[in-house]
């Protein structure tokens, strides 16, 4: 059996083109036995919080809820709700989901089977799931924004937590919680703080942190607040006054003491473990492998290292912080933030997000 004739040369002595190449589909993840990603195949419903929100509302089997965000500002406020956590305020859990590992493809395939396509909340699930990275926050169950004052009343521990979460705001200058014409004109947001009905006790959510160009300028505003707590917590308390005067609890004679003990106390917190905040900055700045078009350098590049340390050096007297803790082992943050591998070997090959 004689071979077959090769091919005709191609015309005009050119080499004849290569083969085409033949793209091979992406792999989906794969699910195994134990992988924490599995987590994602009991969800049993999505909706979206309320309007103006960049977020979705994830229900699992069971009853347990988280809220999933996604926003260029996830680096901040990832930053300030670890923090607030470091420093021993009710702020909700939360994980860091990252692209292009497991978990990130899984919890975007099963969060759009629960969403109807081409619906409202279809458009929005997308806005939040095109991010390469994540946030997802424990849901606080039976709690009301801070303004709604029905069905708890206003006791000394929710006092003392609403001067440590001012104290704390105005260290990461968060002016979008409690108005505080003493540091910033500001009209306030109650929304981003939560109280549970069934004990009465402060939740801050949506925490961030906002540097400005002049670190000086907001470090003088913090030693302004220092050096006149009970000036400072008798304004925030005629900012609330209205809605809580009613509802305060018996013994209760004077509300602004109790909210400058709050601050003092904070202010406490925050001398000591102001030495582990540039490590929690570099913590979130190297927890990326694979940062897509570099989106996430830029993100973390909000997080001044200079308005930080002029910020801790403002809290002590001699305007002397203590040096930065220079080795803090992953193992330490891992109880406040959980971050998802962002490589898997069962996935391949990683198209773009």
């Amino acid at each position: 059996m004689t071979a077959p004739p090769p091919p005709p040369p191609p015309p005009h002595g050119r080499k004849a083109p290569p083969p085409k190449r033949v793209e091979k589909a992406p792999r989906r993840p794969v699910r195994r036995p134990g992988d924490p990603a599995t987590v994602w195949d009991g969800i049993v419903g999505v909706s979206r919080p309320d309007e103006g929100t960049t977020a979705l509302v994830v229900e699992f089997e069971g009853g347990r809820r988280v809220v999933l965000k996604g926003s260029q500002n996830v680096a901040t406020e990832a930053y300030a709700t670890v923090a607030a956590r470091l420093c021993g305020l009710r702020a909700p859990g939360l994980q860091l989901v990252l692209w292009p590992g497991t978990e990130w493809y899984l919890m975007k395939a099963r969060v759009r089977d629960m969403v109807e396509s081409e619906s409202a909340l279809a458009r929005h699930t997308e806005q939040v799931l095109r991010r390469t990275v994540l946030f997802v926050q424990d849901f606080v169950d039976g709690a009301v924004p801070m303004h709604d004052c029905e069905g708890f009343a206003v006791g000394e521990e929710l006092l003392d937590d609403l001067g440590r979460m001012v104290m704390f705001d105005v260290y990461m200058n968060n002016h979008d919680r409690v108005p505080c014409g003493t540091v910033w004109d500001n009209c306030g947001n109650f929304g981003n703080a939560l109280v549970t009905t069934r004990d009465g006790r402060l939740h801050p959510i949506d925490n961030q942190f906002a540097a400005v160009a002049d670190p000086a300028a907001h470090a003088a505003k913090i030693r302004a607040v220092l050096g006149d707590v009970d000036g400072h917590a008798k304004a925030v308390w005629q900012a609330v006054a209205c809605g809580y005067q009613d509802r305060l609890a018996a013994g209760v004679a004077d509300p602004a003491a109790h909210i400058a003990a709050g601050m003092r106390s904070m202010a406490e917190t925050l001398r000591a473990k102001a030495p582990y905040l540039p490590a929690l900055c570099t913590r979130l700045r190297t927890c990326i492998t694979t940062d897509w078009e570099d989106v996430w350098r830029m993100q973390t590049d909000s997080l001044k290292a200079a308005f930080i340390a002029a910020c801790s050096a403002a809290l002590f007297p001699d305007g002397a912080a203590p040096p930065p803790l220079p080795d803090v082992p992953q193992s330490f943050w891992d109880p406040l933030l959980r971050i998802s591998a962002d490589k898997d070997t069962n996935v391949a090959p990683q198209p773009s997000p």
